[in-house]
Parts: structure tokens; sequence; C-alpha cells
């Protein structure tokens, strides 16, 4: 379970917000683990600081969204390389602006691998949502900085950079 705190900005307007996020995480063999997270399971919202949508309103819901996905783990010595797959299923009729959807059900995808050395300095490529995506990250004593770059075409690249800390 996970709270998060929600800081957008949107050119000439920002927004904060707070959601939750729930998930599970089944071991199926020594090499295989199964997945399934809740993002926003509580309907989270982000309230803006002016008219952004032009009608008179200034918050936006945020929508629960299902993420099945199954990893794939190999160990070689201090080496670690992880094969992973996961989904974002959407309940909110995105149709064309998703990968794949049937009426109000929409899926996108996310793959991609990791190798790690004893499990602290952390390499990683793969696609999201069929655009390419690297990042590094270290994790030191149950605090992780890790660090990604998000290919999109049509946009400038996304860097992104998160910290955390594992109770």
């Amino acid at each position: 379970l996970t709270a998060k705190i929600i800081y957008r900005d949107i050119g000439t307007e920002s927004g904060k917000g707070l959601t939750m996020d729930a998930g599970l995480l089944f071991q199926l063999s020594e090499l295989v683990n199964l997945g399934l997270m809740v993002t926003d399971i509580t309907t989270g919202f982000i309230r803006y600081s002016g008219d952004t949508f032009g009608d008179g309103s200034h918050s936006e819901s945020i929508y629960p969204t299902v993420k099945p996905g199954i990893a794939i783990e190999y160990r070689y010595s201090d080496f670690t390389g992880r094969c992973l797959f996961s989904g974002d299923i959407k309940f909110e009729g995105l149709k064309k602006s998703a990968q794949y959807w049937s009426g109000p059900i929409s899926l996108d995808t996310h793959y991609g691998w990791e190798i790690s050395y004893k499990e602290m300095v952390f390499g990683r490529a793969g696609f999201d949502i069929g655009r390419f995506t690297t990042g590094a990250g270290v994790e030191v004593n149950r605090i992780s900085v890790d660090l990604a770059y998000l290919h999109h075409s049509n946009l400038d690249a996304t860097w992104r950079v998160s910290a955390a800390y594992r109770f």
C-alpha cells in the first residue's frame, strides 16, 4: 500500500493531488514472480490553480488502473538479470489513445530488461507503450534513486527522477 502526493506543472497552471496504490506479489517459482497492482485505487484527484478546463472546474479525477505483470529472473554470481512484462488495463473509454482497446476497456503494454550488480546498481532498457526507454538506479540501505529516459517521437524526451525509501 502506497500513498502518493502528485504535483503537475502544465505550462500556465500547476496542480496538486493525493491518491493511493495497492499491490500483491506472488512468487510462482524461484525464477518467476507474478504481480498485480491497482494504481489510484482511491480514485485520486488533482486540484489546479486556475480555470484549467475552461468550464469553471479546477480539479481532475484520476481513475484506477489495473496492472498485471510477470518477471522472469536469472542469477549468475553477483549479477541478476530480469525480463519484465506488464500492462495497464483502464476502464476510461480511451480508444485510439491506447495501444489496444475494446469498448470502454483499453490496454497499454510495457516490457523490458534489467541487469543489476549485487542488487545495488541497476541498468534498464525497454519499451513503454511502444516507445523506447532506458534508465539506471542505485539502492543503498533501503534508499533508492532512479533516473529514466523516455523517448517520444512527437514530443520532447521525458526524463524522470525518483527516490524511495523501503520500510
